[in-house]
């Protein structure tokens, strides 16, 4: 089912990875941004998959940070990821001798992903489903516990609807919460919000809350053992806000 890269021709065209802008490097197909540094749910997820020498899933691994620091910790890592370019700057990226416990998955989650049920320990989506539509969303936490062994764990970290670029979208979402919309962060057309971003960012965006988080983990039978706000300290100053810019979750499959 997964087949490991095999160098080819291809190979020796190196791309290179955009410069980072204040510790956020853009993506090649605008599709946001990877963070320079792993974020603290990143950094946890390494640690975790590492120190068990587990079998994880990194979706939207980008240019593979935490993927790479991840095989270097002990673990074997399936990167996914939307863009074959991205996929191939990890590859070049990974050392020789770790490479054959990489394997690189082309494509959309979750539909385009397909993985054995209960073989993972671990799962790490970091600043990528929130790229989702709500009902996308259903279908790829369902996805991610199915995917899960009992007691292997989801690492998530997203953008809420308190990130700065979308300042001028905050009182929208609190309206649509307070009526009971169950998507209120659902943005139609983020360039209206973030003009100055828009060639990272893709026109829809799903931003989450704890609220939304906490409904569809609950709903797949996930164990809730971390769900916290984290601020953008020390990221460029039109996404901090007032600490509550991105969720850290942490979500263990039950034994």
């Amino acid at each position: 089912m997964h087949h490991h890269y095999k160098s080819s021709k291809k190979e020796s065209q190196n791309i290179s990875i955009p410069s980072s802008e204040d510790g956020l490097i853009p993506t090649l197909n605008s599709y946001g941004y990877m963070l320079e540094k792993p974020d603290v749910i990143s950094q946890e997820f390494i640690q975790y998959v590492g120190g068990i020498k587990g079998l994880a899933l990194d979706i939207g691994s980008a240019y593979g940070v935490s993927v790479i620091s991840a095989l270097q910790n002990g673990a074997t890592v399936i990167a996914n990821d939307l863009d074959e370019r991205h996929l191939q700057i990890l590859v070049q990226n990974t050392p020789h001798e770790l490479r054959q416990n990489l394997t690189i998955l082309k494509g959309k989650f979750p539909s385009e992903v397909n993985i054995k049920t209960d073989s993972l320990d671990g799962v790490l989506s970091s600043g990528v489903l929130h790229y989702l539509t709500g009902e996308e969303l259903e279908i790829a936490f369902q996805k991610i516990f199915t995917i899960l062994k009992a007691g292997g764990k989801f690492f998530f970290f997203t953008s809420t609807p308190y990130i700065g670029i979308f300042r001028e979208y905050l009182p929208t979402y609190l309206e649509r919460k307070a009526q009971g919309d169950p998507w209120p962060g659902l943005i139609k057309n983020s360039w209206v919000y973030a003009p100055h971003r828009k060639q990272h960012l893709p026109k829809e965006i799903n931003l989450l809350d704890e609220d939304i988080i906490s409904r569809l983990l609950t709903k797949c039978g996930f164990e809730i053992e971390k769900l916290e706000y984290v601020n953008m300290d020390g990221y460029p100053v039109d996404f901090q806000s007032d600490g509550k810019e991105y969720i850290g979750v942490i979500a263990r499959k039950p034994v």
